[in-house]
């Protein structure tokens, strides 16, 4: 199944391009990428959340619950 993308995320997207673009090599350090993998995982489980909630309530107006 495929998502649309929310405007914030699409804008994000066109700004790291942009970012990604004019960066110069010499710029870029080394990153801890265990904070990083820690913030992705977390991003990972809002998404679902936001996804579960969206059927949840998909399926109470179904149900006519809401």
């Amino acid at each position: 199944m495929v998502h649309a993308m929310k405007p914030t995320r699409v804008q994000r997207t066109a700004a790291l391009e942009k970012w990604a673009e004019r960066v110069a090599p010499s710029d870029l350090v080394e990153a801890d990428i265990g904070v990083l993998r820690t913030i992705a995982e977390t991003a990972q489980r809002r998404d679902s959340l936001d996804t579960q909630l969206a059927q949840d309530v998909s399926s109470a107006r179904t149900q006519q619950r809401l």
